[in-house]
């Protein structure tokens, strides 16, 4: 019997780590409805075999945080992974729209992959990342990374008063994207509020890809992400993953276990 760890983020624990940046918008939109404290924030399920080469995704699942007025996007707000020797941390299947907010320290750079169906992610070393929900409906992903070898920490939401970036919902299909000053690399002085006018489930994805342009004058490069991505392993070997987590998995040759240093 496969055995996950479960790890509920309570709505406390995300206002606590949103800081002031959350702080504003929460009281902004009426405060969070009160049965997520009971529901909280979102879910992780962690696999961490003694045997690595049996190892499988981790999961986390993501829900909007209904608000009295509009919701609040899901999002884990992010952690931050040290310098490494290995390119690669961790690899991210995404099983319906979402996004991943990377800031690559090493090239000073933000890219915002967003993400539909199957698509993948290789997150960086030296890097913070966020999971952020584009959807109406909850978000999954999946995830493989060698946690002998994954540190990470959420001690930059604390030094930063909160996380790099908040989407939100008015209720009225306005979209507002915030962007929290304290983080150097978006150059504002003061948070800075995007609007995107959407309507519809995937139009969200859709919308910032149209419109990229705006974030890209605050440091913000968008990127669509694939399906099909192709990165260095930890043994100095070019890895194609061209196809989906449960057939890599399951697969003779494992490839994300040697990619990852499990094999």
């Amino acid at each position: 019997m496969t055995i996950y760890k479960i790890k509920k983020r309570e709505i406390k624990e995300i206002s606590d780590l949103g800081g002031i940046f959350y702080k504003d918008i929460i009281e902004k939109k009426g405060g969070f409805k009160n049965f997520l404290i009971k529901k909280g924030a979102y879910i992780g399920y962690e696999h961490s075999p003694q045997d690595l080469t049996t190892k499988l995704p981790n999961i986390t699942h993501i829900w909007n945080l209904e608000l009295e007025n509009g919701f609040l996007y899901g999002s884990t707000l992010g952690h931050e992974h040290p310098p490494s020797d290995f390119s690669v941390q961790e690899i991210y299947e995404f099983q319906n729209f979402g996004a991943m907010f990377i800031h690559d320290k090493s090239l000073n750079k933000n890219l915002l992959y967003v993400c539909k169906e199957n698509d993948k992610i290789a997150v960086p070393q030296n890097c913070i990342m966020t999971i952020l929900n584009l959807s109406e409906k909850d978000l999954l992903t999946l995830d493989m990374a060698n946690p002998e070898q994954n540190p990470s920490s959420k001690e930059v939401l604390k030094k930063n008063k909160g996380p790099m970036i908040a989407i939100y919902n008015d209720s009225n299909s306005n979209v507002e994207f915030k962007l929290n000053h304290r983080y150097k690399s978006f150059d504002i002085k003061e948070d800075l509020t995007l609007d995107f006018k959407i309507s519809g489930d995937k139009d969200l994805y859709e919308k910032i890809l149209e419109e990229s342009s705006r974030l890209r004058n605050y440091n913000i490069e968008v990127i669509e992400a694939s399906q099909f991505i192709e990165c260095e392993g930890r043994n100095g070997i070019k890895y194609s993953l061209n196809e989906n987590f449960d057939k890599l998995i399951n697969s003779k040759d494992k490839t994300l276990h040697k990619l990852l240093g499990m094999l």
